[in-house]
């Protein structure tokens, strides 16, 4: 996935954006763009290379193995907690580059961000419908995930970003004006 930024911004999270391309493409459920993802750059560039050890390390010893139902059958499977702060931080960096793309004139670097992982999906769209706004999807990315933008009639800068990663993980990302808190943190 390609999103718009700096060079510098670009280059300073390369480790935490491999790390976050290997939890996202991990797990049971496969969709062909996962499946290659995972075959053609988490295997083949950073398992293979050596890279991360010491974050997948404490992935997996975070990890419990137990039965699980998966399209009918039992499986044996290792269930890992999910690194929900590194998601959330790689989310708003993904929304920040992908408002600054479709909404140039939107001042995304003096916006506050909030954002909630595997947000529980009634809520989000309680709130949703809250804030008075229809999503549009932002077309950036490829297959590999979904994403929508929506703002509040009038003012631009309260809004809210979703994106679905690999039909597995999902982030919701609300934007607000800085100095301001988000009065979304009460309702969730």
């Amino acid at each position: 996935m390609t999103v718009p930024c700096c060079e510098a911004c670009n280059n300073g999270y390369s480790r935490e954006d491999e790390f976050f391309r290997l939890v996202t493409t991990l797990g049971v459920h496969k969709t062909p763009e996962k499946e290659l993802v995972y075959h053609t750059r988490t295997v083949a560039r950073t398992l293979a290379r050596g890279r991360l050890r010491s974050e997948i390390t404490a992935l997996l010893s975070g990890m419990k193995r137990q039965w699980k139902q998966v399209n009918g059958v039992m499986i044996y499977a290792g269930l890992v907690r999910l690194p929900v702060e590194l998601i959330r931080r790689v989310s708003i960096r993904i929304a920040q580059g992908m408002l600054a793309y479709h909404h140039p004139l939107l001042p995304t670097h003096f916006l506050n961000y909030d954002a909630y992982v595997q947000p529980e999906h009634g809520k989000i769209l309680e709130i949703i419908a809250d804030l008075g706004t229809d999503l549009t999807e932002l077309r950036l990315g490829g297959r590999t995930f979904h994403a929508y933008h929506g703002t509040v009639p009038g003012q631009p800068s309260y809004g809210v970003v979703l994106m679905c990663f690999h039909e597995t993980i999902t982030a919701a990302v609300f934007h607000f004006p800085d100095g301001q808190t988000s009065h979304v943190t009460n309702c969730i």
